[in-house]
């Protein structure tokens, strides 16, 4: 044989026990999963409600193991399955083993139908029910309901109720356009006075008294008259007051009246209510207004205006002047300021406004006098004064008699000529206390009596 076929037939044996290593594996697998089937646990699956366990699908989901018709077979650990059914809720349920009689009862729960209803008009408030209970509040409905027959409700205030019955199958997908109603109400206008023009919601709608059918919703409403305010409200039309009515009074355009007033010291006054910074007011149309102006030094202004719809009228107010004569004296002269100002020097006339003033009569030296006065367009005034040196006012206010500090009582001697001394036939009379005559020049105090030992200590005792 040559080295050729010797080659040949080698490979052609090694390819034979290649064959028959690879079916022995096989077969070992075989038997061994034969071996397995034996020796596993079979558990029978049993699907309610009825109609879910016809169809029902059953699979090895985690695991090893083996689904043959209804019974599951587990072979390694840790096993789940899923059962499943046309129109019903999948469940997953682990095989433990420890079935009892190896029956696995496993109830599915049937899928609710998804319901979704939009409105035409898109709307929001709406009040969803089904079967009677309430089940949303807002626009379109999506709703989950169980299978069977059910009626779905929507109300709101301007539509009328929608009604929607259902027979809904498992798992379905419903939808529905629901087309809402306007509810139709009606509307009466008139006013005061009549004839005026009603426009609904933007649109001519007549002349008042008018009765108008409208659909419900809100409503703006605006009734207008020639030389009156016009007037707007917003009407609300609904399926539980589909009636209304109106009264409108209409009113005169108010007008603006505006104030100035060429002394700013007094007070403004319009209909008795005092006006503190305001110059410009509104004021009732054809309405005589009352305008008082005061002010100290001036003549008093009173008047009455009235003003057409609309008008904005611009009144000046010039107040006139009040005054009256003072006469001023002072002896000696003096010089004389009212309200700080000086005006000139005594003997002094002078015209001033009629309210009051503060007058001051002025001189070196001299104390000053303050008056007051309020000169009159009637009557002339009169300020008559005598000016004390200062040292003259000092003794003016002087007291008369004091105590000290020491508790001694002293008497005030002003300059003057005086008698000292005690006459021959007074009692105790001294030979050196004979009378004379003195000229005090200066004001001093002196005691009334002697001083005593204790007034002297507490006097020495006074620091200084």
């Amino acid at each position: 044989m040559s080295q050729f076929e010797e080659g040949l037939r080698q490979a052609s044996a090694r390819q034979v026990r290649i064959f028959w290593i690879a079916g022995g594996i096989c077969l070992g697998v075989v038997l061994a999963v034969a071996l397995g089937f034996v020796f596993a646990d079979g558990v029978e699956i049993r699907v309610s409600p009825p109609d879910a366990g016809h169809n029902a699908e059953i699979r090895v989901k985690q695991g090893i193991g083996l689904v043959i018709g209804s019974s599951a077979y587990r072979i390694g650990d840790e096993v789940e399955i899923e059962v499943s059914a046309d129109g019903f809720q999948s469940v997953t349920q682990p095989l433990a083993g420890d079935e009892v009689a190896h029956v696995l009862e496993v109830r599915l729960s049937p899928l609710p139908a998804r319901v979704g209803i939009m409105t035409e008009p898109e709307v929001g408030g709406l009040l969803w029910s089904v079967d009677g209970e309430l089940s949303a509040l807002g626009g379109p409905l999506e709703i989950e309901l169980p299978a069977g027959s059910h009626q779905v409700t929507a109300r709101h205030p301007f539509f009328q109720d929608f009604a929607l019955d259902l027979v809904l199958a498992r798992g379905e997908q419903f939808s529905e356009l629901a087309r809402l109603e306007p509810v139709e109400g009606v509307l009466d206008v008139t006013s005061v006075p009549s004839g005026a023009t009603v426009r609904l919601s933007g649109a001519d709608s007549g002349a008042t008294p008018v009765r108008l059918t409208v659909p419900g919703g809100l409503h703006e409403v605006e009734v207008s008259h020639p030389g009156f305010a016009p007037t707007t409200e917003t009407v609300r039309i609904t399926s539980e007051r589909r009636e209304q009515s109106r009264h409108y009074i209409l009113q005169r355009p108010p007008a603006t009246l505006q104030v100035s007033v060429t002394e700013t010291d007094g007070q403004l006054l319009i209909d008795g209510q005092l006006l503190e910074d305001e110059t410009e007011l509104t004021v009732d149309a054809f309405v005589p207004v009352q305008v008082v102006y005061f002010a100290d030094g001036f003549e008093p202004v009173r008047e009455t205006v009235t003003l057409k719809s609309g008008e904005v009228r611009r009144l000046e107010i010039r107040a006139v002047s009040r005054a009256g004569v003072v006469e001023f004296r002072a002896e000696p002269q003096a010089e004389i300021l009212v309200d700080g100002i000086a005006r000139g020097r005594t003997p002094l006339d002078l015209s001033l406004p009629a309210k009051e003033l503060r007058v001051e009569f002025r001189r070196n030296r001299f104390r000053s006098v303050h008056r007051t006065v309020m000169p009159a367009p009637d009557r002339t005034a009169r300020l008559a004064v005598v000016l004390q040196t200062e040292q003259a006012a000092t003794m003016t206010e002087a007291p008369r008699e004091y105590s000290n500090a020491s508790g001694g009582k002293m008497r005030l001697f002003t300059p003057g000529q005086i008698r000292m001394g005690a006459p021959r036939a007074e009692r105790g009379q001294r030979a050196n206390e004979f009378e004379r005559d003195v000229l005090l020049v200066r004001p001093f105090y002196a005691g009334l009596h002697e001083v005593t030992r204790g007034e002297w200590a507490a006097f020495s005792s006074l620091p200084g």
